[in-house]
């Protein structure tokens, strides 16, 4: 079953989300996932934790991220690896951090605030 498949990754506490992508569902599935789940190989957000740099920001479960503070994350299986050893060390919470996302058909830039 899928959805014992997805959204099983560990979260990303320095932001405060879970995501995940399709590289997570078993590849005699992926067809299904992405035609009945709309689940690919883009990151998506599963949950935002509460007081957290993404609850700030706005971001919902079920946001696809295209990028982070202008950099773009790659639609590949080790994209979460990516923002944690690429993004997040130089993400400062004292200014403002950016996610460009897609929420439904649009994209959308989300902001924190500054300190």
């Amino acid at each position: 079953v899928i959805e014992d498949q997805f959204g099983k990754t560990p979260a990303i506490r320095e932001i405060g989300f879970i995501v995940d992508n399709i590289y997570s569902i078993d590849e005699d599935k992926r067809n299904i996932a992405k035609r009945n789940h709309q689940i690919n190989e883009r990151l998506q957000v599963i949950k935002v934790m509460k007081d957290s740099i993404a609850h700030e920001a706005g971001l919902q479960p079920g946001d696809k991220l295209l990028q982070i503070n202008d950099v773009y994350i790659p639609k590949t299986a080790d994209a979460i690896d990516f923002i944690a050893l690429k993004i997040v060390p130089h993400l400062d919470p004292k200014e403002n951090i950016s996610f460009l996302i897609i929420r439904g058909r649009h994209a959308i830039q989300l902001e924190t605030k500054e300190g």
